[in-house]
């Protein structure tokens, strides 16, 4: 901003109102007119001009000390301050071109010492907290509110439904689970059931998801001692059969004629005669039939009478030699006690439930 001085007034004080001989310590003398020398054009244009380059050394002084005292202030304070400054300053209508600014009074020879020029805006950005604190969402109506809380109970409700629904499944997959446990255990219990089929129905109880690991453990158990006395089983009715098969059978010859008159042919189709066998003969047939009616029972567990049974080992030692000794054990009870457990379990089993 530019001071402008008005017309004739000459600046014949000095920034502390004191004359410019005062200033320089000079005394004023009296000076005769005729030693007075006179003032050309050029010398009063040199006088103003060393006039107006004083004063604008002490505007830049006065500016430079404002602004190295204003950077030295503490932050809160130039904030405030340049916050009075803006709030102070007036505001123009740029928008209304017909509003035009009034002119300023020019000042008065008092008013000669430079102005202060205004300290700079210095604006410290504030942190954006728009990352950490996001803007809030719009209220919901009284409506919305209840819509939400309409919608929230009818979801529970069928959850609920649900839930419902499938604890009836759960106890029906049990029921049938029990109903099915029970048959195999009736099963089991029972007189006629064979080993073969106690192997798949402690198989099948095994399978059901109702068992503890304690009671399944035991019904693989059970199932296994099913499974090596029925392959027991299998093992010494096949060795029987296949002994049967090696003793030779007598070749009986008819003693009959064939006639070739057709009714002595009919009458000697009718009726058969065939010579005493020996004694050996007899023998080794009966023991052929023994053997294979013992296998048979063995197969259906229709067990032989424990004399029967030693009296069998004897005739096959005396057929066969010591070779069948090894191979057949001496008497049936161990595979009768398995069955006789099995059975217990099971009943003992059922009654529980």
């Amino acid at each position: 901003m530019h001071w402008m001085w008005p017309a004739g007034l000459k600046m014949a004080e000095s920034t502390n109102g004191v004359p410019p001989g005062e200033e320089e310590g000079l005394e004023e003398r009296p000076v005769s007119v005729g030693d007075q020398p006179r003032e050309t054009a050029d010398g009063e244009s040199d006088v103003r001009s060393t006039s107006h380059w004083r004063l604008w050394l002490a505007l830049l002084l006065i500016s430079a000390a404002l602004s190295s005292g204003w950077f030295l202030l503490p932050e809160s304070t130039r904030q405030r301050w340049a916050d009075m400054l803006m709030n102070s300053m007036p505001l123009r209508e740029a928008s209304n071109p017909e509003v035009a600014p009034t002119p300023s009074a020019p000042p008065t020879p008092k008013a000669a010492a430079p102005a202060q020029a205004p300290a700079p805006r210095v604006t410290t950005p504030k942190p954006s907290r728009a990352s950490n604190n996001p803007a809030p969402l719009p209220a919901a109506t009284s409506e919305e509110v209840k819509l939400l809380i309409a919608t929230m109970e009818g979801l529970e409700r069928n959850m609920q439904t649900l839930q419902n629904e499938l604890e009836v499944q759960r106890q029906e997959f049990r029921a049938r689970q029990q109903l099915e446990l029970r048959t195999r255990l009736r099963w089991i219990a029972g007189p006629e059931t064979l080993l073969p089929q106690m192997v798949n129905f402690w198989q099948d109880i095994a399978s059901l998801p109702l068992l503890s690991e304690t009671e399944r453990s035991e019904v693989k158990n059970m199932q296994q001692l099913a499974l090596n006395d029925t392959d027991k089983l299998n093992t010494w009715s096949t060795r029987l059969k296949r002994m049967a098969a090696t003793l030779p059978v007598p070749d009986h010859q008819d003693l009959i004629p064939k006639f070739k008159n057709p009714a002595f042919s009919w009458l000697s189709g009718e009726f058969h005669l065939w010579p005493v066998s020996s004694p050996q003969q007899r023998s080794l047939s009966e023991l052929r039939t023994r053997i294979l009616n013992t296998a048979h029972a063995l197969t259906v567990e229709i067990w032989p009478k424990p004399e029967a049974w030693q009296r069998l080992l004897a005739d096959l030692r005396e057929q066969f030699g010591d070779d069948a000794q090894l191979a057949l054990p001496e008497h049936l009870d161990g595979i009768r006690k398995d069955i006789t457990t099995m059975r217990t379990k099971a009943a003992n089993w059922l009654e529980k439930l």
